[in-house]
């Protein structure tokens, strides 16, 4: 049975019969644990589009408790279809206090997730620990794609996604291809491309490049589409050795993670910005959007008010000794160093 208690909004509240269960690839190692929630029937939670499945994350690493709720206001702010809404939950499991979490929804396909047909279109998920039932590598870059939707009998049923994938990275890395002047254009939506690209590289997303967590999809005769975003707890300057975060605020990623120096997933987005009309449109969007990403720092001074008393909380029982206005005028300050790097940059050698 889960529960769902709110004092500001009553008509929120909910109780129903689920069970839940671990999630996470890296993040169930830690000892603050992710969890997913599948309720017996679709069930709509804090005003959001009715589902079964419902993500917990725990965000263990992530000192000031946002940034995976930045990441996805940006995708808001942005325009990013489908982009996941951001709950702050005090949880409970079995009577035990655990912390602070995000209640999210899952990425999947859904009349109000990602809303394809779910037997003639697709939704795959580009990452490394490549560990669904039906998954493979691509052609040229051994890409490792794994299928998550449709729901396959067989392996078979994936010559479709195959097909699409595989174009694509002939398009891209063919030697008969031509690339730029190949039909790249044709296969991927560009301006989700640079959208999704861009958000991450402004809170530089090492997943992105990894690759982790990085979704796309296809519907019917559409172009390939990136996204719904996912996974930013690499985000934010992290540096694994150490956990440490606000690094590097001055330094590409797309850049550092290149065609010659890491795997598929940077082979794959650094391509794209070897085609000048790619370029010239990425820093249009970036001029576009850059005085809207002023609204940040405003955002984090309201959350982190919001959460101040749940950070102490959650603090208290992991045993962490981060301060939450401390770190997040560490985030501001690190973004705000972040963003002038990118715009100096990006108008002058795009």
């Amino acid at each position: 049975m889960v529960q769902i208690f709110s004092q500001d909004n009553p008509e929120y509240e909910v109780e129903a019969s689920a069970g839940v269960r671990g999630r996470g690839n890296t993040t169930w190692q830690y000892i603050k644990k992710p969890y997913r929630i599948k309720f017996d029937k679709k069930t709509s939670l804090f005003g959001l589009g009715a589902a079964k499945s419902w993500v917990l994350l725990a965000n263990y690493l992530d000192p000031t408790f946002m940034m995976n709720t930045i990441a996805f206001k940006l995708g808001h702010q942005f325009g990013v279809e489908y982009t996941n809404h951001s709950n702050h939950v005090e949880l409970f499991l079995n009577e035990e206090y655990l912390g602070n979490y995000v209640l999210t929804e899952q990425v999947q396909v859904n009349e109000h997730r990602v809303n394809i047909d779910e037997e003639t279109d697709f939704l795959v998920e580009f990452d490394r620990y490549y560990d669904e039932d039906f998954k493979f590598k691509s052609a040229l870059i051994n890409m490792p794609v794994n299928i998550k939707s449709p729901d396959l009998e067989d392996e078979s049923g994936m010559d479709f996604v195959k097909k699409a994938i595989n174009a694509l990275d002939e398009a891209l890395y063919g030697e008969t291809s031509g690339f730029p002047n190949s039909n790249w254009q044709e296969l991927i939506d560009v301006p989700t491309l640079i959208d999704y690209i861009m958000i991450n590289e402004i809170v530089r997303n090492r997943e992105l490049v990894i690759p982790g967590s990085v979704y796309l999809y296809k519907k019917g005769d559409d172009k390939i589409k990136m996204g719904p975003l996912w996974d930013f707890d690499w985000g934010f300057g992290y540096t694994e050795s150490g956990h440490i975060y606000y690094d590097n605020a001055k330094t590409w990623l797309y850049k550092k993670y290149d065609k010659h120096s890491s795997g598929p997933g940077g082979s794959f987005f650094y391509r794209f910005f070897d085609d000048p009309t790619f370029r010239q449109a990425y820093k249009a969007r970036w001029n576009e959007m850059k005085g809207t990403l002023e609204n940040l720092y405003s955002f984090i001074d309201d959350l982190r008010y919001e959460l101040y008393q749940s950070s102490v909380q959650n603090n208290k029982r992991w045993k962490k000794n981060h301060d939450i206005f401390d770190e997040t005028d560490k985030m501001k300050d690190w973004l705000q160093e972040r963003i002038e790097f990118l715009d100096e940059n990006i108008n002058s050698s795009f």
